[in-house]
């Protein structure tokens, strides 16, 4: 996770004033991190409005997987901002009025509520703005998966996947598959943990 640069918070708050009011669809909110395979990582996200509850305390909730590589890509543009009418700045405007939204909420960074180890300033600022260009949707996820969580069995299961190639093609896969434990200290728990509790 690279670090965030402490002027960006300054310069978003000078600027969160003229954000836009207009409510998001998704509130997707981060919950770990993983490899993805390639020497790089990928923050993982959950969708915290779209979340719904059913009989025997289930929850099903949408996942998606983004580049950190590429998110770090376009908040470094916040500082660098690209000449207006260039291919970027549509794709800045966008992620510039998200993160601003985000850092303006002064919302709890949910991670840190079910994460056994601290975090540290400068990670909780990366992931502030993770966020925020996360619900902006100008990076095209790596999937996302609709997940089925058996809150009292601490079990989870996919209902349906959309995986996108690094060649921009998609694939889904619409058969739910077989239940998995959750492991204790890790992203699946963490995400259990976030999602199951109480509203």
């Amino acid at each position: 996770m690279a670090p965030l640069r402490p002027i960006m918070l300054s310069v978003l708050a000078v600027g969160a004033s003229s954000a836009s009011h207009a409510a998001e669809p998704p509130k997707w909110i981060i919950y770990g991190f993983s490899s993805d395979g390639k020497g790089g990582n990928d923050a993982m996200f959950f969708d915290q409005a779209g979340m719904k509850r059913q009989p025997g305390n289930h929850v099903q909730v949408w996942t998606k997987s983004l580049s950190t590589k590429k998110m770090d890509h376009l908040s470094n543009m916040i500082l660098a901002p690209p000449k207006e009418g260039s291919p970027e700045y549509e794709n800045y405007m966008s992620v510039f009025r998200s993160v601003m939204a985000r850092v303006k909420s002064a919302e709890q960074l949910l991670y840190e509520s079910a994460s056994p180890e601290k975090v540290n300033e400068s990670a909780r600022n990366s992931m502030i703005i993770y966020e925020g260009v996360a619900n902006s949707g100008a990076i095209e996820p790596r999937n996302k998966v609709l997940y089925d969580i058996d809150c009292s069995n601490d079990m989870l299961r996919v209902l349906y996947l959309i995986a996108t190639g690094a060649d921009g093609h998609s694939s889904i896969h619409d058969t739910p598959q077989a239940w998995q434990h959750i492991a204790p200290e890790s992203n699946g728990s963490r995400f259990e943990a976030l999602v199951c509790k109480p509203q």
